[in-house]
């Protein structure tokens, strides 16, 4: 069934190239340099239209774990992305592949899974674009922390990593060269449990600013939401000096009871940043992140909502910071840390990434999460009932290796 479906795949990216090529572009088979005529080169360009391009990424992680066993593990990542242009159309396509092994594996059904993490068609014009199928939705301009973003769930061992696609439609409608007005509608199973909304943003002096509505359907298995997020970030610039970049967003989620039988309590949260480049070979990221959902209290935290992915942290306060030198042109020093300011634990990954060629780098780490007994970095084990019980957050050593193509 994977291999039919695959075939489908493939002939809804290439035949819609060719079915809406230009009538009058050249021939597919051109002459070569030599000017005989049996000295022809294939052009891709011509055959789909404007041009089919693929993107490779490979991600390769060897951890160790300080568990009691001393244990190992492997997390393994393939990206292929293909793109297909024609005119006012553009068909995308990314498929990941995972692979897990040894400690790592727990926490997949899985040793070895893929997925199509994108499939979308779009059609544009100079004031309008429409996108549909499974595509990134990414609206936050925070690091760390997103919270004016509903579809972002950001990884806390790796914030740059892209986030899981989502089954929406996108429209776009641009109003100038840095204002515009995005519809999103993501569907759920029903319509009631999707999330729709709308989003407006320009550029203010300077300054990228952004507001935003969405409805939420099935916010939990009882309530629906309403959500308001903003976002804001830009440049302090005096004269000559380029100052630091700076960011804030936040968002308000005011959920209800569709039959109208409770009152629910609203929760907010936000974030705000700032990052500078001091000189050539040396820049500092800090952001200070507040969730009024989280828990003030080791006894409030949210365990189970952690480990099924509807938290990213378990407190309400917390401060992070990243920063990063270049100890020569081919070798970097960086060290990342976040720190719970309700109970004082502490995540802590120092790093040193080596640029082994133009498209392959390694990085060699860790992590160390730090804290008493009752406090989310320090937490020995999560109790997942029936006796099954499992390492919080162990301490962690890594080798990484990173190749595009």
């Amino acid at each position: 069934m994977k291999r039919i479906f695959s075939l489908v795949l493939v002939c809804l990216v290439f035949l819609p190239a060719g079915l809406f090529a230009d009538d009058d572009l050249p021939p597919i088979f051109a002459e070569g340099e030599g000017g005989s005529s049996t000295e022809e080169e294939f052009d891709l360009l011509t055959l789909f239209g404007e041009g089919l391009t693929f993107v490779g990424k490979l991600d390769i992680w060897a951890r160790y774990y300080n568990t009691d066993d001393n244990e190992f593990g492997n997390y393994n990542e393939g990206r292929f992305l293909v793109t297909s242009r024609s005119g006012n159309t553009k068909l995308e396509l990314l498929g990941i592949i995972n692979a897990y092994g040894g400690y790592d594996a727990q926490f997949s059904p899985d040793e070895f899974d893929w997925r199509l993490d994108r499939a979308n068609v779009s059609w544009f014009t100079d004031w309008l674009e429409l996108r549909l199928g499974r595509q990134r939705l990414a609206f936050g301009s925070g690091y760390m922390f997103n919270p004016s973003d509903l579809f972002v769930q950001p990884s806390m061992l790796d914030p740059t990593q892209d986030d899981p696609s989502s089954d929406a439609l996108l429209t776009t409608f641009f109003l100038g060269q840095i204002s515009g007005v995005n519809l999103i509608a993501v569907p759920g199973r029903e319509i009631a449990d999707g999330s729709y909304g709308l989003r407006l943003y320009t550029n203010l002096a300077g300054f990228d600013l952004a507001g935003s509505y969405y409805h939420r359907g099935a916010y939990t298995s009882e309530l629906d939401a309403h959500f308001i997020g903003f976002s804001a970030t830009g440049e302090i610039v005096v004269g000559d000096w380029d100052g630091p970049g700076i960011w804030c967003e936040g968002g308000l989620d005011l959920p209800y009871d569709p039959d109208g039988d409770d009152e629910v309590d609203s929760t907010w949260r936000a974030s705000a940043g700032m990052n500078y480049t001091f000189t050539e070979n040396f820049a500092a990221t800090v952001e200070y992140y507040h969730d009024e959902a989280g828990g003030e209290e080791f006894v409030d935290y949210d365990w189970m909502g952690l480990m099924g992915g509807e938290r990213f942290v378990l407190g309400r306060d917390y401060l992070f910071a990243n920063l990063e030198m270049d100890l020569s042109a081919l070798i970097t020093l960086s060290a990342m840390s976040m720190v719970n300011l309700n109970d004082g634990s502490l995540m802590t990954g120092p790093m040193l990434r080596f640029n082994l060629s133009d498209n392959v780098e390694a990085s060699l780490g860790g992590f160390l999460f730090l804290g008493d007994e009752e406090t989310e970095f320090g937490h020995g084990e999560i109790d997942l009932g029936g006796g099954v019980n499992i390492p919080a957050f162990p301490h962690m050593a890594y080798l990484r290796v990173q190749a595009a193509f």
